[in-house]
């Protein structure tokens, strides 16, 4: 079963519609490179999402975007996700401080496996740490290795979403 990326937003009117896109300085290309993938295998092996499909020039707002979330449930039941940025995982009901980037968690509503990673866009202060940048590299490319593993949901940590 596929691995799940969900992002906030396409960064530009030209992207609407697209599913997180990879184009240079984007963060679906961020993911590509650090996951050390050719963009075609990325997108071949990986489905990508965005809560918002619009591009919106106010800052992204969770509490908007719950009933999308909801909307992918059923969509994501089984599987892994990785949602980018701890807005989105608030979008999905789990509170900021409740996860630790890079682990994966069974969301105990919607019955899948996510993990939040620090927002990939050029603007996140996070991955001026090249230790954050390592962490998500090595995150990333455990993915490629498990991108067709079915996710075990019952060996998995509970979180209080």
């Amino acid at each position: 079963m596929q691995i799940v990326f969900i992002g906030q937003q396409p960064a530009t009117p030209d992207d609407e519609g697209q599913p997180l896109i990879i184009k240079p300085n984007s963060s679906g290309e961020r993911l590509q490179k650090w996951m050390g993938v050719t963009p075609v295998q990325f997108e071949e092996h990986f489905m990508r999402v965005n809560l918002n499909p619009w591009a919106d020039t106010d800052e992204f707002t969770p509490g908007h975007h719950v009933a999308a979330a909801r909307n992918l449930y059923e969509l994501l039941y089984g599987r892994r996700v990785v949602l980018l940025g701890p807005s989105v995982a608030e979008a999905f009901g789990i509170r900021r401080k409740s996860f630790t980037y890079f682990h994966f968690y069974d969301h105990p509503e919607a019955h899948f496996l996510f993990s939040v990673m620090p927002h990939p866009s050029g603007l996140n202060r996070l991955y001026n740490n090249p230790a954050t940048v390592g962490q998500a590299k090595k995150f990333l490319r455990k993915l490629w290795d498990l991108r067709y593993d079915a996710p075990l949901i019952e060996d998995q940590p509970r979180v209080d979403v």
